[in-house]
């Protein structure tokens, strides 16, 4: 029942994010920097193709995810903290079962060794933040979601050296927190199915009406 709560938050998150692929302004955009020619690709490709949109609803996919973390975990009773403390911008940051979770949101771990130190740097500074914001009161885990990787170990197989201490959590990992029993398929199935009714089928009508319009 609560996997529903979360793709119903998910594609309603969707439905918010990609407001401007429906309206045509994030096409707009992605053309206007394409026409720039800041990389071999827009001087390649000239044109805005289904891939690129694609492309671009991908990135922010990963935005949709960490805000749909913190919204799943209101629905389910959780305490939400201010986003920002002081200047530091925390992923997301609740506290559920008298336990304040500390969490930054990726969909990709497998970075390369600068962003790995950054990434591990961010959340020392963030726990701080955090430990001095609760006073040390309750209990606080501190790490990252792995949006891509059902469990903690294969999250690790990803991440480089200097994230190999680092707590980490998969999907299946991060449900089991509001005690919510999944199958790597089970969450699969749901992601690829948002993914194609909120994204894909979009881009491809969008790029199928300029066809046609040019016909």
């Amino acid at each position: 029942m609560t996997m529903e709560i979360f793709e119903k938050v998910l594609r309603a998150n969707c439905d918010t994010a990609y407001t401007d692929l429906t309206t045509g302004k994030r096409e707009t955009r992605l053309q206007l920097e394409r026409d720039g020619v800041r990389a071999m690709k827009d001087l390649v490709k000239g044109k805005i193709d289904e891939a690129d949109l694609e492309e671009s609803c991908l990135r922010t996919f990963g935005n949709i995810l960490q805000k749909t973390a913190s919204d799943y975990a209101r629905s389910m009773g959780a305490k939400i903290y201010k986003g920002k403390v002081a200047t530091i911008d925390i992923d997301n940051l609740w506290e559920y079962n008298g336990i304040c979770y500390d969490f930054e949101s990726k969909s990709n771990i497998n970075l390369d060794k600068g962003k790995s130190r950054e990434t591990k740097s961010e959340l020392y500074d963030k726990k701080k933040v955090t430990e001095h914001s609760t006073r040390n009161e309750i209990p606080i885990i501190s790490g990252i979601i792995v949006w891509t990787k059902p469990t903690e170990e294969k999250a690790h197989k990803l991440a480089k050296a200097s994230l190999k201490e680092t707590k980490m959590f998969g999907y299946i990992d991060f449900f089991q927190i509001f005690g919510v029993t999944l199958t790597e398929q089970q969450y699969k199935d749901m992601i690829r199915c948002v993914w194609a009714e909120k994204v894909r089928t979009l881009c491809i009508l969008i790029k199928n009406k300029e066809y046609q319009s040019q016909l």
